[in-house]
């Protein structure tokens, strides 16, 4: 038996208005900073190979570009409001499982 371990980030420095059209959707895949944890293990056999992992994902950011903000609606803003910048935050799990079949 083998155990897997891995970690890495995926931190933006990237200019995020580059990566967005004002008038269509906006892209937020350069706003967060991602951590990436990946936990696992194989057990190996003369037949096969037997995989099964974990996957961990957790991004934040203080700069998500806010759509909405009916906080302060007025005649001059009904639609969206004063929008601004903010904290997000965001997670995953995602599980691996893997079988081979040696020949």
């Amino acid at each position: 038996m083998t155990a897997l371990l891995a970690f890495r980030t995926d931190f933006s420095y990237a200019d995020s208005s580059r990566y967005s059209n004002p008038d269509s959707y906006k892209f937020n895949t350069s706003h967060y900073d991602v951590y990436h944890l990946q936990l696992g293990g194989n057990v190996k056999r003369r037949k096969f190979n037997l995989r099964a992992g974990l996957l961990l994902d957790y991004g934040h950011t203080s700069k998500f570009p806010q759509s909405v903000d009916m906080t302060t609606a007025n005649e001059g803003n009904v639609l969206s409001g004063d929008t601004h910048p903010v904290q997000a935050t965001y997670f995953s799990v995602g599980i691996m499982f893997a079988y081979i079949h040696n020949l």
